[in-house]
């Protein structure tokens, strides 16, 4: 991209849109992005995450729209998605919030780039930002309430009717796709996700 920036954490992050910004807008997304992160990130004396920006006395709350996070951290769990606050991570700003979408990126999501040492059983382990957001009470209180009220009657319908429907519609085309690309399962050049032979 031609704007971005990186943060303290070296993250990097790219501006979509407008392609084309001035310098004093991307100082001011910059900064406030690294306000953002480093409320996220901060502590206390007992290394306790407090979710609470040392230098501006702000709450991560108030960079962010909270719902959107717990809305985003919960399709990624759900798709266990290896690009995950790793990349393909998309937020746009509205009256000086921080939300998080739309979903991009899914082709490393439901199975593709588990191997032996990532299974469908673990968490999203060490990814950007949730690392840190999982540790903030806050956090963890608007994904349960969110999971509660809404993502658990769709995670089973998902995994009693949905997944099977999708797989019986999607059949032909699966098996016509490995016809046409055998070599898929080297996924970026590394064969890092399914063994040869492997049925979804």
């Amino acid at each position: 991209e031609i704007n971005g920036f990186l943060t303290t954490r070296g993250k990097g992050v790219n501006i979509k849109a407008p392609e084309y910004i001035s310098q004093q807008s991307l100082e001011y997304i910059s900064e406030f992005y690294q306000e953002f992160e480093d409320a996220v990130y901060a502590v206390n004396q007992r290394g306790r995450y407090t979710g609470i920006n040392s230098r501006t006395k702000r709450s991560f709350t108030e960079y962010c729209d909270l719902d959107s996070m717990a809305r985003m951290y919960l399709i990624y769990q759900f798709s266990l998605n290896a690009d995950a606050y790793f990349g393909s991570t998309y937020f746009y700003m509205e009256e000086n919030i921080l939300h998080q979408g739309p979903i991009w990126d899914g082709d490393l999501s439901f199975g593709i780039l588990w191997n032996k040492t990532y299974q469908p059983d673990q968490e999203l382990q060490n990814s950007y930002l949730s690392e840190a957001l999982e540790r903030l009470p806050v956090f963890r209180k608007a994904v349960k309430k969110l999971y509660d009220l809404e993502f658990r009657k769709l995670e089973l319908q998902y995994a009693n009717q949905i997944l099977n429907e999708y797989k019986q519609q999607l059949a032909l085309s699966e098996s016509r796709n490995h016809l046409i690309w055998p070599d898929y399962y080297k996924v970026a050049a590394f064969d890092v996700a399914y063994d040869r032979g492997t049925s979804y």
